[in-house]
């Protein structure tokens, strides 16, 4: 068995290939139950966000996870050339390299913005879909649970960027390099989690912003403080008056129709787009269009570990590799288990039968006795065991257990 991961991101797929292989909730569910069926899958879980779209698959030795991709891709309906374009730019990666490298993910390590934050509640997402679709196993359960720890020590102990970096704060920086925007009006199309930050930015940047809601009840939508409320249907009416549109949802649809939103647009009120979603909310027309500034994932820029930032950086990588330590010996662990209970058995049973007229001779119930040695002998062998493992390296390890149970076998 062995854990691998195939996956494409923005370092070597452009947004307009990598919103074909971006998941809807519904189609990450689909997938995962998919999978579940496939002979060979342990488990399961696919990590979909603006970055990246990576399956995480535990599975048999000869099972080839860029085939389990393909599967994927075929199974969310990509058709080629798309399909095909995908398949080529995809990364993967098996065995050890796996908690490593995710790991590094849930740290922001492998995001267009360096550190960011929202990607480790992206991996905490994809985590718990594994148990709510029936795709989880232990071996992944642990992988995205150290994942997640990882991510955490980092934040607290030696944090990579400043606070709340992501993509709405970048989408911010951007806007005030044109000037300043307090009391200006926004519009934020989508109230997930990527909406509320773009929304909560905005409004810390001194705008007066707008959110639309589906269906608005209380109880079921969060409005970030500073708010105000409008049906989504009511958005292009709203349109003509907002200086910033921001969209960010999980819909497979457009937003907003370019035949619909052309007439809208007057030279004399340039408003700045900004599109947070793959895939892509707003139109491709956008692009051209003379009164309009356009921005969306990829054209918000790349940014990376400053001068500044070289000894957290280090400090991060040691506790990645102590978490990473930590992952294999449980993995190692697990894997031997079998052997070393076959040893411990082996060990229990020579010294009962080493003791065995001695038990009859001492004890009026000789059975109850034998049971009692053969367990706590049992225990003992398996404890001294497992404890070795923290004294020796794996190879060490794994060495002085093949020996025993190869000299367990001539015996």
């Amino acid at each position: 068995m062995i854990l691998q991961v195939a996956g494409i991101d923005y370092q070597k797929v452009p947004l307009a290939l990598r919103e074909y292989g971006a998941f809807t909730e519904e189609e990450t569910r689909r997938a995962l139950m998919m999978l579940q069926e496939q002979e060979g899958v342990f488990g399961a879980a696919l990590l979909s966000t603006c970055n990246r779209t990576e399956l995480y698959v535990h599975t048999e030795e000869e099972m080839q996870a860029k085939e389990l991709f393909a599967r994927m891709l075929d199974d969310a309906g990509v058709l080629e050339p798309a399909k095909g374009a995908l398949l080529l730019a995809l990364t993967v990666r098996r065995g050890d390299d796996v908690c490593r490298y995710l790991m590094e993910v849930a740290c922001g390590m492998h995001s267009q913005i360096f550190g960011e934050d929202q990607i480790v509640t992206q991996v905490k997402r994809a985590w718990v879909e594994t148990h709510e679709y029936g795709t989880a196993d232990p071996v992944l359960e642990r992988l995205f649970q150290s994942a997640v720890t990882a991510a955490k020590r980092v934040k607290t102990e030696c944090r990579l960027t400043g606070s709340g970096t992501g993509a709405a704060q970048r989408m911010v920086e951007k806007l005030q390099q044109r000037g300043t925007w307090v009391g200006k009006t926004a519009l934020v199309i989508g109230n997930g989690q990527m909406g509320r930050a773009a929304a909560e930015a905005l409004v810390q940047a001194g705008m007066k912003v707008t959110m639309t809601v589906r269906h608005y009840k209380t109880r079921e939508v969060v409005i970030p403080a500073g708010c105000q409320v409008i049906d989504y249907t009511e958005r292009y009416a709203f349109l003509q008056q907002a200086d910033v549109v921001v969209s960010a949802t999980r819909s497979p649809h457009l937003t907003l129709e370019w035949d619909m939103l052309r007439p809208l647009l007057h030279k004399d009120h340039p408003v700045y787009f900004v599109d947070l979603a793959v895939p892509r909310d707003l139109p491709n027309e956008l692009q051209e269009e003379c009164s309009a500034t356009y921005e969306n994932m990829d054209t918000l820029g790349k940014t990376g570990p400053d001068g500044n930032q070289v000894e957290m950086l280090k400090a991060a990588q040691e506790i990645l590799e102590e978490e990473a330590q930590e992952f294999r010996a449980w993995l190692l662990t697990r894997k031997f288990a079998p052997v070393v209970r076959g040893i411990a058995d082996y060990a229990a049973s020579d010294l009962v039968g080493r003791l065995e007229k001695s038990i009859r001779r001492l004890s009026d119930q000789p059975q109850e006795l034998r049971d009692a040695v053969w367990t706590a002998s049992a225990k003992t062998v398996a404890s001294l065991l497992f404890h070795a493992q923290k004294e020796l390296d794996s190879e060490q390890w794994k060495a002085m257990l093949e020996a025993m149970a190869k000299q367990e076998e001539t015996i």
